[in-house]
């Protein structure tokens, strides 16, 4: 009866922790000429700022169905390869 208990739980709190807050974040494939290619982002537009990992901010431009390229504004700091990016879901404007 303990160990039900148990698996119910782990089984719970896994499902909880699969679902927040992860649902439109992906990774750097490539930087280079302050372009970066990004694995996913399914549901960027474009023209949306997007926020790399460390803090550098970019404007999604070539939206592929496989990836998205990325034109990074400012100096860009160090980006890692693998390196978390997220949507900012607000669209660029000067």
């Amino acid at each position: 009866m303990l160990v039900c208990r148990r698996s119910m739980n782990l089984c719970g709190a896994i499902d909880d922790w699969r679902f927040k807050d992860y649902i439109n974040t992906d990774f750097v494939l490539q930087v280079g000429d302050g372009i970066a290619r990004i694995h996913g982002l399914d549901e960027v537009m474009a023209g949306e700022l997007v926020e790399f990992a460390e803090g550098t901010i970019g404007i999604a431009l070539n939206l592929e169905s496989n990836n998205v390229s990325v034109v990074l504004i400012g100096v860009a700091r160090v980006l890692v390869d693998r390196g978390g990016v997220e949507v900012v879901s607000e669209i660029a404007s000067l």
